[in-house]
């Protein structure tokens, strides 16, 4: 014989069950972790961290930009990007330092350049292809200009944190969680009334 807790029980779990499955693409386990980071100007021109390296896990569908985005917004860093022929490409970066957005310079050839392991790619970050460990770096720079040797802290600002993997995979299931919770509650309610 049921009991209008057994029943409430097993509806809250089916509930649960099915939220979960609604989430397409939602990597439950552990995925590939990459660590990006952006480097620009501060005020006397010397290198500083707009975003300090962060890990972000990725989730089924993430990819190079998605990844570079999250960080940009998680910093609070205003950017422009379009999508083009050739993949997405960064246009500026608005400077946490003075507010000007930083674009290709023509005076000095400096753009938002992309670096993979320490290394100018090739590619435009929408052919990156992410891979555990892999390191994304955007530095303000010229062509065939290395990575900064150096790099200080802007000053000012606060940092956001970083090797945090809950991001907005976890956001999801929490919200699905506390979904089903509610619900499972209010027909716990009901079935007391009942009985």
């Amino acid at each position: 014989m049921r009991t209008p807790t057994s029943t409430a029980i097993r509806t809250f779990l089916i509930t649960l069950a099915c939220a979960l499955l609604m989430l397409p693409g939602l990597a439950l386990a552990a995925g590939e972790k990459v660590t990006i980071s952006v480097i620009g100007p501060d005020g006397s021109d010397a290198p500083v961290y707009y975003a300090p390296a962060t890990e972000v896990e990725l989730a089924e569908g993430d990819d190079a930009w998605t990844a570079t985005a999250a960080v940009l917004d998680g910093a609070g860093l205003a950017h422009d990007a379009e999508n083009s022929a050739y993949g997405v490409f960064l246009n500026s970066i608005t400077s946490p330092v003075d507010g000007s957005a930083l674009a290709f310079d023509e005076a000095t050839g400096r753009y938002w350049q992309l670096y993979v392991d320490g290394v100018a790619s090739e590619v435009g970050i929408s052919e990156v292809e992410p891979a555990d460990g892999m390191q994304i770096v955007w530095c303000y720079s010229a062509f065939g200009d290395e990575l900064p040797a150096s790099v200080g802290e802007l000053s000012g600002t606060v940092a956001p944190a970083s090797g945090s993997s809950f991001g907005s995979a976890g956001a999801a299931v929490a919200a699905v969680v506390v979904v089903a919770v509610v619900a499972g509650g209010i027909f716990v309610m009901r079935s007391r009334k009942a009985a």
